[in-house]
């Protein structure tokens, strides 16, 4: 996997497979995060190392799920920042500059960027590129 440089159409062009697949990777780490809460006590050792290797086996099925479409996501181009509110960035230049472009679940479209060295809340609305 490389590094790639978005235009901002190439970027909203995958708007829609990058938006199932975030859904779909907040679904599982939510399903991971409730599973690593759930501690039961078993009276009976059999019983407790039985349900031991079973939910160990689903959580590792989970976990494979969860990174291997986070790679997906990843092999596009696009880099997930935040999973807690959607927040995926794409490379791009500006002026000779590497930026991201920043979007979040549920936006039709990019509305912002901001430097690479900066951060979400240093956003900063995506007709400052088009000047």
């Amino acid at each position: 996997m490389k590094k790639r440089y978005f235009t901002l159409k190439e970027a909203e062009e995958l708007l829609p497979e990058i938006s199932f697949k975030i859904r779909n990777l907040i679904k599982l780490s939510r399903a991971i995060n409730l599973l690593n809460k759930i501690k039961i006590s078993y009276e009976d050792e059999f019983d407790f190392i039985t349900h031991e290797i079973n939910s160990r086996k689903n959580l590792h099925k989970l976990y494979h799920e969860f990174y291997k479409l986070l790679e997906e996501i990843l092999n596009y181009g696009a880099i997930v920042k935040d999973l807690n509110f959607g927040i995926i960035d794409f490379y791009s230049k500006h002026n000779e500059k590497e930026i991201f472009l920043c979007w979040q679940l549920g936006e039709e479209k990019i509305k912002y960027w901001h430097e690479a060295y900066s951060g979400y809340d240093k956003r900063k609305p995506i007709e400052l590129l088009k000047a």
